[in-house]
């Protein structure tokens, strides 16, 4: 799956208000991992059923 800059701590996604730390999704984005860090408190990325 190809990771684009909209991913958890990706510009964009930072740029648009992603609360995922840049840092713990470093190799997710580089493709090293296959799943990312998801902050439960962010608004994009955050599974809503969590609350």
């Amino acid at each position: 799956m190809p990771v684009d800059d909209l991913a958890p701590g990706g510009p964009r996604a930072k740029a648009q208000g992603c609360l995922c730390s840049v840092l713990a999704n470093a190799a997710f984005r580089a493709g090293v991992e296959s799943k990312p860090c998801i902050d439960p408190r962010c608004p994009m990325h955050a599974d809503p059923s969590e609350d």
